[in-house]
């Protein structure tokens, strides 16, 4: 396998083909202490990660509670200021109406002293785009696209359903026409029934708008059926990446195959991609305190001795831009054999 020093997907051309290309990301953030309260240590939340989203397509962001999944997606918005990587302040001002989040939970993310129609044209009135009259109208396409009854609009979000706040909460980061939306777990809080619904729109939207997503969700199931690209996160790294069909019917990282094992199978299909069971050891690490070498060897059953030392670099599997951060796939330092 040969090695790569970054970016697994550098040689895709920078075109109109790439909506989206994150080099270096980090976002640390900084732990205080002591009388002064001067800073003491921190917590690599992200901590250098690279990746390319085609244009129109969803980049699935895949992994445990705490692996900085939801804080690669608020770092892109400039919800919280990246540490490292990404673009300048002056770069990102631009194109920033062309980013949007969904959120997780549409109850915390609404504010339940407005009224819908308030709601879904606050970035219209930020953004001083239209007439009051314009606005108005957009309001109301905006509640068809996302399948809300119009009438709907007079009513405040403890009046509506968690689908119907969610598709509220669509509909505002829609307003502006962008090109690009971070979606962090956006059906988590959902029950399955609605789940199912608001993917569906959100598909819709993706191929009559032209949209590019982020999805984020721990759920690789959903990711399965979702995403064109799939990037696997442990303590603030991407430790494998590649399309949604070679993540899960081939995965190369001890990791990936241990978060597939987890998965309970709804039909054949679902049962037929999950690899021989792998599980992995213990619980996730403190951020504060990772461990050196490769994050993963305190909970893999594969480690080795070269996983003590440096942390390994991303590795081709061999498939088509499919790569893995793991000494298994490195044939100067693995056993003898294939690693599975």
């Amino acid at each position: 396998m040969s090695q790569l020093d970054s970016d697994p997907f550098e040689h895709l051309p920078t075109s109109d083909d790439d909506l989206l290309r994150v080099s270096g990301l980090k976002k640390h953030f900084p732990i205080h202490g002591g009388i002064l309260n001067r800073e003491v240590d921190r917590v690599r939340a992200v901590d250098g990660v690279d990746f390319t989203i085609p244009r129109g397509k969803t980049f699935g962001l895949v992994g445990e509670s705490g692996c900085g999944k939801t804080t690669i997606g608020k770092t892109l918005l400039r919800l919280h200021e990246p540490t490292g990587g990404d673009l300048s302040a002056k770069e990102f001002k631009p194109i920033k109406r062309d980013m949007q989040i969904v959120f997780q939970d549409p109850s915390s993310s609404l504010n339940p002293r407005r009224k819908v129609k308030d709601i879904v044209s606050e970035p219209l009135v930020v953004h001083g785009w239209g007439t009051g009259e314009e606005r108005r109208e957009r309001v109301d396409e905006l509640l068809d696209s996302v399948g809300m009854p119009v009438q709907h609009k007079h009513k405040h979000p403890n009046q509506l359903s968690g689908g119907q706040k969610q598709r509220v909460g669509i509909a505002r980061a829609i307003a502006l026409n962008p090109q690009f939306l971070v979606l962090d777990e956006p059906t988590s809080s959902l029950d399955v029934s609605v789940q199912a619904r608001i993917v569906h729109l959100l598909e819709e939207l993706q191929e009559e708008i032209g949209l590019t997503y982020l999805f984020i969700s721990h759920d690789l199931s959903l990711i399965n059926n979702v995403a064109d690209i799939v990037g696997v996160m442990y303590l603030g790294r991407i430790v494998e990446m590649g399309k949604t069909e070679d993540i899960f019917r081939n995965p190369q990282h001890p990791y990936t195959r241990a978060l597939l094992s987890a998965i309970k199978p709804l039909n054949d299909r679902d049962r037929e991609l999950i690899p021989d069971t792998l599980l992995a050891k213990g619980e996730i690490p403190d951020p504060r305190d990772q461990p050196g070498g490769c994050a993963f060897r305190t909970r893999c059953p594969k480690a080795f001795e070269p996983c003590d030392g440096d942390e390994p670099n991303l590795y081709e599997t061999g498939d088509d831009e499919h790569a893995a951060r793991c000494y298994l796939l490195d044939e100067e330092h693995r056993p003898d054999g294939p690693p599975w």
